[in-house]
């Protein structure tokens, strides 16, 4: 219903500007030395480049020839109560690392990696198939094909539908 859908987006920007504001005062207190050293330090190294379409990549990820990075993130209230509420958790983690920090245009590769892994678990199928054109969104980006701005916003609403789809708006 259009109701659920407001509620849930509702609660979704609310606990995304309350993660934000975490962040920032969390940050806040770090001593500039801190900061300073983690910035220039690499913490995670880079993925290799990410299957041009989401089937390869799950096959890649499936091979063991990528990393199976499935994160179900910390969106969700409480611990994820299913294989559907972990997908969920997943694809909102993507949702949060296109709008808190920028992902499409700062790690296009990782986060196709990334969302990519989001649908390996759970009802795979189902979850490829509402992922597939959000992946290829974020391809053409990778390729060159597409411009980040001009994809991003389409991306995201791809993702919160499908996670929509997953998880009742109050475990948000």
């Amino acid at each position: 219903s259009s109701f659920m859908r407001r509620s849930f987006r509702s609660v979704l920007s609310s606990r995304l500007g309350r993660e934000v504001e975490r962040a920032s005062s969390v940050a806040a207190m770090l001593p500039l030395a801190l900061v300073v050293a983690l910035a220039a330090s690499p913490l995670v190294a880079a993925d290799a480049p990410a299957a041009p379409n989401l089937d390869e990549m799950l096959e890649r990820i499936s091979s063991g020839e990528f990393d199976n990075n499935f994160h179900a993130g910390e969106m969700l209230v409480g611990r994820p109560k299913s294989h559907d509420e972990q997908v969920a958790g997943c694809l909102l983690d993507k949702v949060g690392a296109i709008v808190d920090e920028d992902g499409v245009r700062s790690f296009v590769n990782d986060l196709q990696v990334d969302l990519a892994a989001c649908c390996t678990r759970g009802d795979t199928k189902a979850c490829a198939n509402e992922v597939r054109p959000a992946y290829a969104l974020l391809s053409d980006v990778n390729y060159g094909d597409a411009r980040a701005d001009a994809v991003e916003g389409r991306v995201v609403a791809m993702l919160l539908r499908a996670a929509e789809r997953r998880l009742a708006p109050e475990r948000v």
